[in-house]
């Protein structure tokens, strides 16, 4: 899961910092700027994994208002905007988007 870290140290005033849970339940933290895309955040757990093929992975998160509802987080929109707010109710989880017709083929 992903969920916000509201503790603002020196330096990183501007930042947030997220818990990424991975595709093996392991967990990572990143940190981006207040108004970040969600295609910033990951690109963080793709360097992290070193990810060359992007395309077919996302993160996730249970929409706040419609728990059962799952979404997934739009590379082109700010973050906040997407979870209604920086807050520690959300939840994000790195998936697989879509598999190719051919995986040894990447």
């Amino acid at each position: 899961f992903i969920q916000s870290n509201l503790r603002m140290t020196s330096g990183h005033k501007n930042k947030v910092e997220y818990k990424v849970q991975l595709l093996d339940d392991s967990t990572i933290s990143c940190r981006v700027e207040k108004g970040s895309k969600g295609e910033e955040l990951l690109n963080q757990v793709c360097m992290f994994l070193e990810l060359e093929e992007r395309d077919y992975f996302g993160l996730c998160f249970t929409h706040g208002k419609l728990q059962d509802l799952s979404c997934w987080l739009q590379s082109k929109k700010p973050i906040h905007k997407q979870i209604g707010g920086v807050s520690s109710g959300f939840q994000f989880k790195f998936r697989v988007k879509f598999y190719p017709p051919d995986p040894s083929k990447i």
